[in-house]
C-alpha cells in the first residue's frame, strides 16, 4: 500500500487506500483503480462494477487476456492503452 500512496502523491492525487474485502466497502466510487492479473480481475468483476460509480481504470492486464475481463465486467469501455504486452482499461457504468 505503500507503494500506491507514493504513486497517488507523485501524480498530485488524492487518494483513500483500504485492505477491507471489497464485498465490505459501500461505493460507489468516483474512481476505482485496480492493477491486478485478468483472471483476479474478472473474478472481482461484480464486486468492481458496483463500486465503480463514475470510472474504472483497470491495469496490469496482459493483453491477449484483456477480453476475460471485459466478458465480466457490465461496463463500457472508454479507452484502451498498449504499452508491449500490458493493456490499462478505462470503464465506465452502462
Amino acid at each position: 500500500m505503500a507503494a500506491a500512496r507514493e504513486n497517488a502523491a507523485l501524480n498530485g492525487l488524492e487518494a483513500r487506500f483500504s485492505r477491507s474485502p471489497l464485498s465490505e466497502l459501500s461505493g460507489p466510487y468516483e474512481l476505482v483503480v485496480a492493477n491486478l492479473y485478468a483472471e483476479v480481475l474478472a473474478h472481482l468483476a461484480p464486486e468492481l462494477a458496483r463500486l465503480s460509480g463514475e470510472r474504472l481504470v483497470l491495469a496490469g492486464v496482459l493483453a491477449d487476456r484483456a477480453q476475460l475481463v471485459l466478458d465480466a465486467l457490465p461496463m463500457t469501455v472508454r479507452e484502451r492503452r498498449r504499452d508491449g504486452e500490458w493493456i490499462c482499461l478505462v470503464l465506465e457504468p452502462g
